[in-house]
């Protein structure tokens, strides 16, 4: 359940105004929202971890990780080998002319 800003719990504004109280009506400070917001992060961060979902979110991004090590690994070792045979096949056309 997701809430609005005005909705948020807020120490010391949970409380109904009489109809007689004059009722602040000023959005809360962006303290205050900082607050409920790393609360409310902290939370969403231990279900997370807590489903199932997030050991395997873990194991894709480790698998991805090492998908691109061996193709950075891979390209650079072809990079390497193409320079050598283009600067060996320049050196020979250059001395043959």
């Amino acid at each position: 359940m997701r809430l609005s800003i005005h909705e948020m719990e807020i120490p010391g504004r949970n409380h109904s105004p009489s109809p007689l109280e004059d009722v602040d009506r000023s959005p809360p400070s962006l303290s205050v929202l900082w607050v409920e917001f790393m609360k409310n992060l902290a939370m969403n961060l231990k279900r997370f971890l807590k489903s199932e979902d997030g050991p395997t979110a873990v194991e894709y991004a480790v698998m991805l990780s090492l998908i691109i090590v061996v193709c950075l690994t891979a390209v650079r070792s072809i990079g390497t080998k193409a320079s050598s045979t283009f600067t060996s096949v320049s050196t020979q056309l250059g001395s043959s002319s």
